[in-house]
């Protein structure tokens, strides 16, 4: 087997070349510096040379606010991107692997979503994403789209790195308690990942996040708990009182029953993912 890891760079795809690396799978990354995947040619020439069985694409706009404004990078990179990677893998022969987002649902259920159920993005972010959905089934590529939530892991801007940040500055956060997710790990979905090329399940639309939910609140305060930040005064707030450029969905839960169902690697508790990412990244544990 050999994989081709586009996006390589960024704070997933350091991640998945760490596990396929430790898998001892043959593979190629390139940067999204390197390969520009809304560029059609460049694309098709690069998958085409490396020849890998599959394409894991871990090249994305994350910036979710940002795209509110910067509307056509959005899509140009989540949708057009996509596209021009799911069409040049199946030119190539490859399969592809291609992560999406809670944020394709719009929030307002209180059960967790299926992978079959309606989506309704409220956000730029949100429909380029499903709209790079859309486009890859279109393409009748080979391909596995994992759709997850709140990622956070080493080298990269995340939730976790921002509260720590936050927490080294003030005696005072108030967090948002009204939005409901499931805190993810990088390490967790690279290794979620490496079981989709191990088990080989069908192909389509899985939810791959950590087990159980919680709150961004919930989320700062088992963060400053292990930590010991305990002289931090962790304030709940609900949405109203942090007017964003996006809007956040309130509850975008994803059911793993699908996932257990073709008998993939199951994903830790949020808890306890969280507290290895601590571990391993600050030297601490709860």
């Amino acid at each position: 087997m050999k994989v081709l890891i586009v996006g390589a760079n960024g704070m997933l795809g350091q991640a998945v070349s760490a596990e396929v690396l430790l898998a001892g799978i043959s593979f190629e990354s390139i940067s999204s510096q390197e390969l520009d995947i809304c560029n059609v040619l460049e694309t098709e020439n690069l998958v085409s040379d490396v020849g890998a069985d599959y394409v894991i694409n871990c090249a994305a706009f994350t910036r979710v606010d940002d795209a509110e404004v910067e509307v056509d990078a959005a899509v140009r990179v989540n949708a057009l991107g996509a596209e021009n990677l799911a069409r040049a893998c199946k030119a190539a022969g490859s399969k592809l692997i291609h992560i999406s987002t809670d944020y394709v649902f719009e929030g307002t259920g209180t059960t967790p979503y299926k992978e079959s159920d309606v989506t309704k993005p409220l956000t730029v972010y949100g429909k380029s994403k499903l709209e790079g959905e859309t486009r890859i089934i279109a393409s009748g590529v080979d391909a596995y789209i994992l759709r997850t939530a709140w990622l956070y892991g080493p080298g990269g801007k995340n939730f976790v790195t921002t509260m720590i940040d936050l927490a080294k500055r003030q005696g005072q956060i108030s967090v948002v308690d009204d939005q409901i997710g499931q805190p993810t790990s990088t390490q967790q979905l690279a290794k979620g990942i490496l079981s989709v090329l191990e088990v080989k399940p069908s192909f389509g639309i899985y939810n791959a996040t950590c087990k159980g939910q919680t709150s961004w609140f919930h989320f700062a305060e088992y963060i400053f708990q292990a930590l010991n930040f305990s002289d931090i005064d962790l304030i709940p707030v609900g949405s109203d009182r942090f007017v964003r450029p996006a809007a956040r969905p309130g509850y975008s839960v994803l059911s793993s029953e699908k996932w257990m169902a073709n008998n993939l690697r199951p994903f830790l508790e949020w808890e306890l993912a969280l507290t290895e990412f601590l571990k391993d990244n600050y030297g601490v544990s709860k």
